[in-house]
């Protein structure tokens, strides 16, 4: 068993202040500044992580999803059921 704990890592460039890997990317590096390389790099590496995690054990469907439509209820939207008889009838 491998247990992975939430980790909470805030880190801002002194130079960059506004600098957001997740939005801007290697493109809004400027003048090769070497934290805004790292804090790509971190951003990159997490978001690597998650998705061989997301490989190795894939999020598990509800019961809701997993079961289908419930059977006590019919669907409002359906060819199957007869329209209801007019009023003036």
């Amino acid at each position: 068993m491998l247990k992975l704990g939430s980790v909470r890592f805030r880190a801002k460039c002194a130079r960059h202040p506004k600098f957001n890997p997740a939005r801007e990317g290697l493109a809004a590096i400027r003048g090769a500044c070497p934290k805004c390389h790292l804090l790509l790099d971190i951003f990159e590496m997490h978001q690597r992580l998650v998705g061989l995690m997301r490989q190795a054990v894939p999020p598990r469907e509800t019961p809701a999803k997993a079961s289908g439509a419930s059977g006590n209820q019919l669907p409002l939207f359906s060819s199957d059921v007869e329209p209801a008889a007019a009023a003036g009838d």
